[in-house]
C-alpha cells in the first residue's frame, strides 16, 4: 500500500514539473510569437503567400550566369562585400521579375537571408563563434 502510495506521489509530482516546464516553454515563446505576429501584420503585398498558396505551383525563372570576375570587380570598385553585389544583383533580378509580369512593385517586401557574419575567417566553411 505504502509503495502504490508513493507512486502515486512520484506521478502527481511529474505532472506538476512537467506542466510547469511546458508554461516556462510557453513563456519563453511568447516574444517570438509576438514579433511574428507584427512582422506578418506588416507584411502585407501581392507577393506575400498564404500557407495554402505554397503547394501550388511556382513560377520560376533563369537568367544567365553571373560571371565571377564581373562581381568581384564591382566589389572592388565600390567598396562592398561580394554578398552586397550578389544580393542586389538578386534585388534587381525580383524587382525586373515583378514588372515583367506587371505586379505592383510593393514599397516593403520582407524576406529572410542567410549572410555570413562580418569577420568570419574565409577559409572555414562551418559555423564560426
Amino acid at each position: 500500500m505504502k509503495k502504490l502510495n508513493r507512486d502515486s506521489k512520484n506521478d502527481n509530482l511529474c505532472k506538476k514539473v512537467s506542466t510547469t516546464l511546458l508554461n516556462i516553454i510557453k513563456l519563453l515563446a511568447m516574444p517570438y510569437e509576438l514579433l511574428h505576429l507584427v512582422l506578418r501584420s506588416l507584411d502585407s503585398n501581392e507577393w506575400r503567400f498564404n500557407e495554402s498558396d505554397l503547394n501550388k505551383k511556382w513560377i520560376t525563372k533563369k537568367g544567365s550566369k553571373l560571371q565571377l570576375s564581373l562581381v568581384k570587380s564591382i566589389k572592388n570598385k565600390h567598396g562592398v562585400s561580394f554578398s552586397s553585389v550578389v544580393l542586389a544583383a538578386i534585388g534587381g533580378g525580383i524587382r525586373k521579375f515583378m514588372k515583367e509580369q506587371e505586379t505592383k512593385i510593393p514599397r516593403r517586401f520582407h524576406a529572410a537571408l542567410v549572410l555570413p557574419m562580418l569577420g568570419h575567417p574565409e577559409e572555414k566553411l562551418r559555423n564560426f563563434m
